[in-house]
This record gives C-alpha cells, structure tokens and sequence, in this order.
C-alpha cells in the first residue's frame, strides 16, 4: 500500500498537479487494493488480478496524453504530403 501512495504522491508533482477528480479516482483505487488485500489469502490472489498500480498508470498516462496533445502544436504532417516531398 505504501508504494501505492508513494505512486500517487509522485504523480501529483506532474507540472501543473493532478485534478482532484483524477486523484480521487487514485485514491480509490489505492483504496480497494488495501482492502481486498485485507482478506487473508484469497485477497493476495485477487491484489493480482485487480492491479492497482496498473489501474493508476493508465489513468495518469491517459491524463498526461490529453493535456499534451492540447497544448502542443499541430505537427501532424498527412503521408500522402509526406510522400511527396521525398
């Protein structure tokens, strides 16, 4: 669980911070990673399937992807056009 959090706090250092609603969707997920792994043994197994560090990447890296694509010039050169300069 610590690692998840740290995960989380490192995210949040992103240029401009974290939304709250994507850090709560963080949290949560943090959050039930911690309480299936409450359950002896058969929430070890479950952890494993439910992948909350993974959850949280995707989340993070979808958000990253949306803000920069927004904030970046339009470099998109179209192949035909590509094609023919060469």
């Amino acid at each position: 669980m610590l690692f998840a959090l740290q995960l989380v706090k490192k995210a949040g250092q992103v240029e401009g911070g974290l939304p709250p609603a994507l850090r709560q969707k963080m949290m949560v997920n943090v959050a039930c990673d911690f309480g299936i792994g409450l359950i002896p043994l058969v929430g070890d197994f479950i952890n494993v399937l439910y992948k909350c560090n993974s959850r949280n990447f995707v989340l993070l890296e979808k958000y990253l992807v949306e803000k920069y694509e927004k904030e970046r010039p339009d470099t998109h050169v179209p192949l035909q056009k590509a094609q023919e300069t060469v």
